[in-house]
């Protein structure tokens, strides 16, 4: 069954710093949905607020052996909202929603990155509600519910999953009494607003200057006391002007961040893919599996992320739900988030899928960073193949170039290679390789 795929990845129902993003922000967003193009088969019809580069758009095709001709990538009139993002007046406007409909035919379905209510009207104007899986759960806006820390917390918790110690809250006084007493045991607690993405809208709260993973964002109070105006200052921006709760958790220093991602079928939940989060400090790349490894080896992660997402099939969502979780010091697991969406880690898992083949996270390990890369996607591609590390779908190593050249300059890879000592030794080669001296990032 074709799909239409709306990359509507910056909606202003995920992040509750919407108001503050910036152009580049969004130009960046733009950059970022062109990622789904590794989601789309043939027949598909992919809505992107902005054209993908030819080159890329024909590389990823080569390696997921897709005709292009056959992947209908359509974009929007440029609309109200800001360059780079879908606008609901041009994606609704019903010229266009007609030609998506006659390119994708009566029998598609619609995968949005996200739903909200602009992807939902757009359903409804294809006259797709019927075959498009769970829609009467998102149409009536139950994918808000599962994107929210704080609604995360109290489904864990009433599943039997731990989850960090901490509460979530609307009222002041009671954060400020949380925070105050949690600095004074333990010198640090993690802020969140409860709807964000990627780390952002996270804040560590501390009273020394260690440097601690998880965000970007660190304030650092003389006394445990000093919280009371520290909230007084923050309040507004920690819950999105008193429209949503917060929620502050204890830090735990020396965890391992870990997701597992699954996908919610009418059948049941079938795995879709795993790994490590990298940080430094804050979200830095991937590594697949990393240290999430596998059942054996941390089976309370797997079944607990299974156990939820049941939970949440059972509640009607279909679609992607990542869950994340903290692998701690003393060999536990604490469940801190849910996202019921496509997200930061899909495209690396649909590359693992379409292009390395095999179960990769069995038998290879894929590392997944930013490089500056100072010379055109094309180029980039030809460098690679004249140095031999070009992903070789023989052997199933090699780099893969996961994006087309961002805004600011840097490329994602995936450095494919049997173990991690291989591919830290492939990646080490890649600044060479691309011209420059300069360490991935």
């Amino acid at each position: 069954m074709p799909k239409i795929i709306i990359a509507n990845t910056f909606s202003p129902e995920i992040l509750s710093d919407f108001d503050t993003c910036t152009d580049e922000d969004f130009l960046a967003s733009g950059h970022y949905a062109q990622g789904l193009l590794w989601s789309a088969e043939e027949d598909d019809v992919l809505v992107l607020p902005t054209a993908p580069g030819p080159d890329f758009a024909r590389y990823a095709a080569r390696l997921m052996g897709l005709d292009p001709s056959r992947v209908h990538v359509t974009v929007p009139e440029r609309g109200l909202m800001p360059e780079g993002l879908l606008s609901p007046d041009t994606l609704l406007d019903p010229p266009f929603t007609a030609r998506l409909a006659r390119l994708a035919g009566p029998a598609a379905h619609v995968w949005p990155y996200y739903y909200d209510r602009m992807s939902a009207e757009a359903t409804h104007a294809l006259g797709l509600t019927r075959s498009t899986p769970g829609f009467g759960y998102v149409d009536e806006g139950g994918a808000r519910l599962l994107n929210s820390k704080a609604n995360f917390r109290a489904i864990a918790a009433g599943n039997g999953l731990p989850v960090p110690p901490g509460i979530a809250t609307a009222d002041r006084t009671t954060a400020v009494d949380y925070a105050r007493q949690a600095l004074a045991s333990r010198g640090a607690v993690m802020v969140k607003q409860d709807y964000n993405a990627g780390g952002f809208g996270n804040e560590i709260i501390t009273l020394d200057h260690q440097r601690r993973t998880g965000t970007r964002n660190a304030t650092v109070l003389a006394h445990h006391d000093d919280v009371h105006g520290h909230f007084d200052a923050q309040w507004d921006t920690y819950t999105n002007g008193g429209r949503d709760r917060v929620v502050i958790e204890l830090y735990i220093e020396d965890c391992v961040p870990v997701y597992r991602e699954m996908h919610l079928t009418p059948a049941g939940v079938e795995a879709f893919g795993h790994g490590e989060m990298l940080m430094n400090p804050a979200y830095d790349g991937l590594a697949l599996p990393g240290r999430a490894g596998d059942r054996s080896r941390n089976p309370d992660f797997f079944d607990g992320a299974e156990r939820i997402a049941e939970v949440v099939h059972a509640m009607g969502y279909r679609g992607l739900m990542s869950v994340d979780a903290l692998l701690t010091p003393s060999g536990g697991v604490l469940f801190n988030e849910f996202n019921c969406r496509n997200g930061g880690s899909t495209h690396i898992h649909r590359i693992g899928q379409r292009v390395i083949g095999g179960d990769p996270l069995a038998d290879r390990t894929v590392l997944v960073r930013r490089i500056p890369a100072p010379l055109p996607f094309a180029e980039l591609v030809e460098r690679l193949e004249e140095q031999g590390l070009a992903f070789d779908p023989g052997r199933r190593t090699g780099v893969v170039l996961a994006t087309d050249v961002a805004p600011d300059g840097k490329v994602q890879y995936c450095a494919v290679a049997r173990t991690a000592e291989e591919a830290d030794a492939l990646e080490r080669l890649l600044p060479a390789a691309f011209g420059h001296g300069r360490k991935a990032a």
